[in-house]
């Protein structure tokens, strides 16, 4: 796989990411009415939004990782030795 479809892949999984994180973040105050109705305990809406905050900083993490995976993947590009020297 070449660097470029590489990088291409890694784009792609950041934007999905970046959607997932925004939907999430969207969706909390409708969960938040929804636990008021249907759940009037704390106790689940307090494990809900822990999950719901656990899960965007788990992607949040693993949006770094692929950063920095596509900065290896440029730099190697970069010093690579069939790169001609100007």
């Amino acid at each position: 796989m070449s660097h470029f479809e590489i990088e291409k892949r890694v784009q792609k999984k950041l934007a999905q990411i970046t959607v997932f994180q925004v939907i999430l973040v969207l969706s909390l105050p409708s969960y938040a009415q929804i636990i008021k109705q249907v759940e009037p305990s704390m106790i689940l809406t307090w494990v809900g939004f822990g999950l719901i905050v656990t899960t965007l900083i788990s992607a949040y993490f693993y949006k770094q990782r692929l950063k920095r995976n596509l900065i290896l993947v440029r730099s190697k590009v970069d010093h690579s030795p069939n790169k001609k020297a100007s």
